[in-house]
């Protein structure tokens, strides 16, 4: 299956890195507010979502999950 949607567009999304914060409810200025991580894996399990901005290294594990190289097309 692909993913017939703009490259430019879904790696833009894909690399802001924000889609994969956690965001329990919205805080002050509509940034995550309650960021709740392991609410959906244990603590000794990578993260799958984040309570923060994602890191470099956690943004290339992102995208090798993703297999974005697969679907894009």
């Amino acid at each position: 299956m692909k993913l017939d949607a703009p490259v430019n567009w879904v790696m833009h999304h894909v690399r802001d890195g924000e889609a994969f914060m956690t965001n329990g409810c919205p805080g002050p200025n509509g940034e995550p507010g309650c960021t709740r991580p392991y609410g959906s894996y244990r603590p000794s399990e990578p993260f799958r979502d984040f309570p923060f901005l994602p890191l470099l290294d956690d943004m290339r594990g992102i995208e090798r999950d993703l297999k974005l190289n697969e679907i894009l097309v």
